[in-house]
């Protein structure tokens, strides 16, 4: 499952729970490219995959792809995933390192994910991130 959309300026807010399938990367992906098509400028994305387990092979590959892509429409991006260690922690660095790309990076947690986005965010974005932030609850 996943949720993606804009509320404030020009910060996405995406979210990516456990499982999710092919149909609903494409899907997520689909989203993606038509949220950032109705921003003129580049957005700023903050995703949370705290939710998110292991990736099949074939959606590994696909969001590699994705993450791959400079798309000129990121200014930056923040991808929070559960505590370092676990698993789906460890994949989605393995993706986001091979994918070698400085504007979209992996956290772990909430001071580190607001310290990279808020430097290019208007404040009323900054209060919004400041809320997603807040909801997101880290497994320790």
């Amino acid at each position: 499952m996943f949720k993606f959309e804009r509320q404030v300026g020009r910060l996405f807010e995406c979210v990516l729970v456990a499982p999710l399938t092919m149909k609903e990367f494409e899907d997520f992906r689909t989203a993606c490219r038509m949220g950032f098509l109705a921003v003129p400028g580049s957005g700023v994305v903050l995703t949370d995959a705290t939710q998110l387990s292991l990736l099949a092979d074939d959606v590994a590959e696909q969001m590699l792809d994705l993450i791959k892509r400079n798309n000129p429409k990121i200014e930056r991006g923040a991808y929070m995933v559960p505590r370092r260690l676990s698993s789906t922690a460890m994949q989605v660095t393995r993706l986001f390192r091979a994918a070698e790309t400085e504007q979209r990076r992996v956290f772990y947690d909430k001071r580190s994910v607001e310290r990279w986005l808020s430097p290019v965010l208007a404040p009323p974005e900054i209060a919004r991130l400041r809320e997603l932030l807040a909801a997101i609850e880290l497994q320790t």
